[in-house]
């Protein structure tokens, strides 16, 4: 597995290395693995470096979580983009060289931002609408051209333990701690569908036990879209804080977003079933953030 350090990976890491043999490669060790001889020190844009290890493994499937995903200090640009081609790049030839399955960790940023636009599904037309979406889309289109074997997953704002901390929900859940003001964007009207690390670290699991055979590209996302408003209330609320959310005056240019994905292939065709409620996964963020 590639990314095991980052939000989706860690925590299929935590999900899977107790009952399947599970290798991770990267620039930096996990804190969370138990065998140091299962993971592997590399630099994931030197292909030469990873097809050896993956000689060396001989993988049933490489999951594939590595990114840069775009950030406060990481803005999208085309070297951001530059990066995840190198990264990308360096898997395929991998997979190519040995004929093993693929779990590519795509984004529903492909999408675009759509407005007024509900239960978008896999057909919906891709769009360009950043460095990082562009390279997303190349990668997508590169995969199912070339294997077989290749299952992409768009993701919809994953959220969970060893989340960033300039994300919205870690930006609301700290002010609620500490009773400052929650300050909405435009109208706080956008709505986001966050789904949870740990269901997506199982159906990854589900998914290698069961030796899947279904492969394409699916949506994965909670399938309840919330407002920023009602986010930061229930926030509030779970946190008994005594702040208060209000407009901060600013346009959002995402207003009009309504995060609405339609996962009833996922459901069908790869048992998704989303079981972490918005309000637990928020109470485990929550009791995270207090402790360190």
């Amino acid at each position: 597995m590639t990314g095991s350090t980052g939000l989706v990976g860690s925590m299929i890491l935590l999900k899977m290395q107790d009952s399947v043999q599970l290798y991770t490669v990267g620039r930096d060790e996990p804190a969370d693995i138990k065998d140091e001889k299962q993971y592997f020190k590399i630099d994931l844009r030197d292909s030469a470096e990873f097809n050896q290890v993956v000689k060396q493994i001989l993988p049933d499937v490489i999951i594939h979580c590595a990114a840069q995903i775009p950030s406060a200090s990481h803005p999208d640009s085309k070297e951001v983009g530059n990066i995840n081609e190198q990264i990308d790049a360096s898997v395929f030839e991998a997979v190519s060289h040995t004929s093993c399955k693929l779990i590519y960790m795509s984004s529903s940023i492909v999408y675009g931002l759509p407005n007024f636009v509900l239960n978008i599904n896999e057909s919906f037309p891709v769009m360009y609408s950043s460095y990082y979406a562009a390279q997303k889309i190349e990668a997508e289109q590169y995969i199912l051209q070339n294997f077989d074997r290749g299952l992409i997953l768009r993701l919809n704002a994953p959220y969970g333990l060893n989340m960033r901390i300039d994300t919205v929900m870690t930006k609301f859940i700290k002010l609620a701690l500490r009773n400052k003001p929650i300050l909405l964007h435009g109208s706080g009207n956008r709505m986001q569908d966050f789904t949870n690390t740990r269901d997506i670290a199982g159906l990854i699991h589900k998914l290698i036990i069961n030796q899947y055979t279904q492969y394409g590209v699916f949506n994965l996302s909670a399938g309840m879209p919330i407002s920023m408003k009602e986010l930061a209330t229930k926030i509030i609320k779970l946190t008994g804080s005594s702040s208060v959310a209000f407009n901060s005056g600013s346009l959002d240019e995402q207003e009009d977003y309504k995060a609405s994905y339609s996962i009833d292939k996922a459901k069908q065709l790869l048992n998704w079933n989303p079981e972490v409620s918005l309000e637990i996964g928020i109470r485990e963020l929550m009791n995270n953030i207090v402790q360190n």
